[in-house]
């Protein structure tokens, strides 16, 4: 620690190194896990669950409708 604090400048490096690398985890981490929960809403609406397949219908109408209002 005292050498890091000795030069400050390699002090900066190293923790913006670890900035950029714990951004790059959580970044691939969300879409790992998104297009996990994504997945498992498809095969929850392939089973045809009443409720869940309602949920998933109320989904896909709402992202259609936001996709038909920005084009």
């Amino acid at each position: 620690f005292i050498e890091l604090y000795r030069q400050p400048r390699r002090l900066l490096y190293l923790n913006f190194i670890a900035g950029l690398s714990r951004g790059f985890g959580i970044a691939m981490g969300f879409t790992v896990v998104g297009a996990l929960f994504v997945y498992f809403l498809g095969w929850l609406a392939a089973l045809n669950l009443p409720i869940i397949g309602e949920f998933v219908a109320d989904i896909i109408r709402i992202v259609q409708g936001e996709l038909t209002t920005k084009t």
